[in-house]
């Protein structure tokens, strides 16, 4: 049996008089496990709780990996894999890199991945980070720039 009481008196002061009162019709019920109100709520809450700080936690790591460079923005060389030619065009429909010397595309949302052409590798990945207002190099090229001779 559960019950609740409200009163301008602190709960735990509550408990003894309300042990009197219970046993005063029922001698054999006993009262347990008595809380307050906030923590009969406190309680309730508790997995919204950890799973707002597990929250928290996570957008702060990844906002300073962002800002430390770790992950986030990068610049991909311009560079052709395949013949060093320049890779120029943008194929908007697609999202996709394009070289227009052998038609190789890579895809600059997955890591320049080759998409199709005789490119044997993606585009070599610059890692960037902010420095004051201002966009500079995080560390040297994710891969070897050039072609593959």
């Amino acid at each position: 049996m559960h019950f609740m009481v409200r009163s301008a008196r602190p709960g735990i002061s509550l408990v003894p008089d309300l042990r009197k009162a219970v046993e005063s019709v029922n001698a054999a019920q006993p009262i347990h496990d008595a809380q307050s109100m906030r923590d009969v709520i406190g309680g309730s809450l508790s997995l919204e709780r950890v799973s707002s700080l597990l929250t928290g936690f996570f957008a702060l790591a990844a906002l300073l990996m962002a800002t430390l460079g770790v992950y986030g923005v990068v610049a991909y060389s311009a560079n052709c894999t395949h013949a060093l030619c320049p890779v120029t065009g943008w194929k908007a429909e697609r999202q996709l890199l394009w070289c227009p010397c052998h038609n190789s595309e890579f895809d600059p949302r997955n890591g320049a991945d080759v998409v199709f052409g005789p490119a044997p590798r993606p585009l070599p990945a610059l890692p960037l980070k902010i420095t004051g207002d201002a966009l500079t190099a995080a560390g040297t090229f994710l891969g070897r720039v050039g072609h593959t001779t």
